[in-house]
């Protein structure tokens, strides 16, 4: 019997939203959605009862690439969950139409390990996209899987660093979740953690260690869904960029998802 899931979705409210989640809520193996936002959000009510509005207080610093303010509000929303066996995480700056995510829920339930496969991680994370060019370094916009792998991935020290975009600098936002989940299995990871400078950022000299670390383990820890369709208000994206994606060694599943694209 395929699982119930419990879905979280976090970050400051767009218009679609809410709508997005009503949908989501109709789909007969929907546990539970969590909007986690913030005291600033509009005061919209859910029309629906499996639905949650989670406010809370927003941060002072939100961390280069808003990474702060997706810890915060990613871990609050998993906290919030009813249900802490199967989770996912989605950003509230995108859109993906029920029956995109229907097929996504159907492709995760084939390829799922439903047997424990660590003593430290249940199973791997799903993924809209892994990368071979960057270190500890999974696509942020969707994490799919068991909810205390979620809990482990978010529930972690913010960066103290002022916001700076320049990543010769600063470590990218993914990198800067990521790093802790791949330290959690591989004391080499911890390292790379504590000196960024030396092996994550983009021209950090050593950094050809942490990519090896990091290949050794990607596909152990995370999984990737195949492209999906996603509009990307935000950007103004209609669909997905994955043509651009690709260009920073963005890959994905080869295996499509079944059915009519939802």
């Amino acid at each position: 019997m395929n699982p119930r899931v419990s879905l979280v979705i976090q970050g400051a409210l767009a218009p679609f939203t809410l709508p997005m989640a009503e949908s989501w809520a109709a789909l007969d193996w929907v546990q539970e959605i969590v909007v986690s936002c913030w005291d600033t959000c509009p005061g919209a009510a859910p029309a629906h009862p499996r639905i949650r509005i989670l406010r809370g207080p927003d941060i002072a610093n939100p961390g280069t690439g808003n990474r702060n303010r997706q810890i915060v509000s990613s871990h609050r929303g998993l906290a919030s969950v009813e249900t802490r066996t199967h989770c996912a995480k989605f950003r509230s700056d995108q859109i993906i139409a029920a029956g995109e995510l229907d097929r996504m829920y159907q492709w995760w339930c084939r390829h799922r390990n439903p047997a424990p496969m660590s003593s430290v991680y249940r199973d791997r994370i799903f993924t809209l996209g892994l990368y071979r060019t960057f270190p500890y370094h999974p696509r942020d916009h969707v994490f799919w899987g068991w909810w205390s792998d979620l809990n482990a991935l978010f529930g972690i020290p913010l960066d103290p660093e002022a916001p700076n975009a320049d990543y010769d600098a600063r470590t990218r936002a993914e990198t800067y979740i990521g790093q802790f989940y791949f330290a959690r299995v591989d004391g080499r990871a911890a390292r790379h953690a504590a000196a960024p400078l030396e092996y994550l950022v983009d021209a950090a000299p050593r950094r050809d260690e942490a990519m090896a670390v990091d290949a050794a383990w990607r596909e152990l820890l995370f999984a990737s869904f195949p492209r999906i369709q996603m509009k990307w208000p935000k950007h103004h994206l209609e669909s997905y960029h994955y043509d651009v994606g690709a260009t920073f060694g963005e890959y994905w599943s080869e295996e499509p998802l079944s059915g009519a694209p939802g």
